[in-house]
Order: C-alpha cells, then structure tokens, then sequence
C-alpha cells in the first residue's frame, strides 16, 4: 500500500526535507514524493494524504514567519487561509486532511483565539502537524525504499495542472 515501517534515519531525512520544502519550492524528491502520495495514498486507505503534506509546510511556513518583527496581519491571513483550505473548507468535505475531528475542533477554536487577539501563539496548529506527521511519514518510508536520484537534466515530474495545460497547448496546435 505504499507503506513501510519508518526507521529513524527515514525520520530524520523526512524532517530535512519537510524543512526544505517549507522554506520555498518543493525539492526535486519532494515533488517525486508528492506524485508518490496521489498514487499511493487512496490505495493505502488515506485518501487526503497528499494534501497532508500540503498542511504540513504550510504550517511550517507561518511558524517560520512568526516572530518579534512579524507583520500582524499577514500572519492573520496565513492562519485563516489554512483553517478555509484545510480545517473548515467551504468545498466538502470540510475536513480536508487526515486529522480526528477533536483535533480539528480544537485547532480551529486555537485559530479563532489567536485572530482575535486573545492567544498569540504560533503553536496552535502543533496537534495537527503532529497528527499528519504521523500519517505522511511510513508513507515517506516506503518512498526513501523506492526512490531513485533523477540523473542529471531529468526534469522535475510535471503537476497536474502543468500536464493539463500541455494537453490544451496540444488540442490547440492539433485544431484544424
């Protein structure tokens, strides 16, 4: 299904390149690993998986941007763009990762204290994290088992968005 039992060397790896993703644009193996999760995930009984790791750098990201000198407001709108893609979505299902509902409950009451000021604390979303941490990383450990370096020039795997877009340019070239 996808799965391996992690080592701890695969946790170590795995929070290395969790780091780096968060830092900017997903490395070459984390792109690899995400097209792993889309394929893996549903048949592993983990359908939202991939969206995990999503929610993951996310966090990661608004953790990285709180500090002393932060913009207040931006880091608002960060908090209630992850509760509006991933813990309260208008689209359904609402829930839009692998967490229990009394995590999520608990996390979206963290996020409402925190946007009106009552309780600052880039931590509220730590359970959560935590939660799909567990989920993504036998993923992730069946994935190192697997995984071949690209060898130089190999491109980057192509996003879904990015293979529908050259399907288009296709059709278009392809119009009498």
């Amino acid at each position: 299904d996808g799965r391996a039992q992690p080592t701890k060397e695969d946790k170590v790896q795995f929070m290395i390149q969790l780091n780096n993703a968060a830092t900017g644009q997903f490395p070459v193996q984390m792109l690899y690993f995400l097209k792993y999760l889309v394929k893996y995930g549903p048949e592993g009984g983990s359908p939202l998986v991939d969206r995990d790791l999503v929610f993951y750098c996310e966090v990661q990201k608004f953790k990285a941007c709180s500090h002393n000198y932060s913009d207040e407001e931006m880091l608002r709108r960060k908090v209630m763009s992850i509760v509006d893609c991933f813990l309260d979505s208008h689209p359904p299902p609402t829930l839009q990762i692998d967490i229990p509902s009394e995590v999520q409950q608990k996390t979206v009451r963290a996020s409402q204290r925190y946007l009106s000021g009552k309780d600052v604390n880039p931590q509220i979303f730590d359970e959560a994290q935590f939660s799909v941490f567990k989920e993504l990383l036998p993923f992730w450990a069946g994935f190192a088992r697997s995984y071949k370096t690209p060898e130089e020039g190999t491109r980057r795997p192509l996003t879904k968005v990015e293979k529908e877009r050259l399907q288009r340019l296709e059709e278009i070239l392809e119009y009498d």
